[in-house]
């Protein structure tokens, strides 16, 4: 029985941004703490709720996913850790730090 995370997560921080796909949109800098080719762990100011539907664009590299909300846990009052499943993986080669 394996415990953990099946797939390997880079532990770097780096600015992003995110936006609603939907309208009206919504659009927040936000730090990704850690990522994986099939979702991230991003600290934000908002709040963001389970289910809905984001854009991911690293301000460095070429990340721009489309990602659900998995969970929303308040850090404190101005701060939220959000987890991000991407509607698809990451292609092997995305330059997400700025580095390959």
């Amino acid at each position: 029985m394996q415990i953990g995370r099946s797939e390997h997560r880079g532990a770097m921080t780096v600015a992003a941004t995110v936006h609603s796909a939907g309208t009206p949109l919504v659009v927040e800098d936000v730090w990704i703490h850690n990522i994986s080719n099939r979702g991230a762990r991003i600290h934000c100011h908002r709040t963001w709720h389970p289910h809905e539907q984001l854009v991911l664009t690293s301000s460095l590299g070429d990340l721009r996913t489309e990602a659900t909300v998995v969970y929303c846990e308040r850090l404190s009052a101005d701060e939220c850790a959000v987890g991000l499943k991407f509607a698809r993986p990451l292609a092997a080669g995305t330059m997400i730090f700025g580095i390959p």
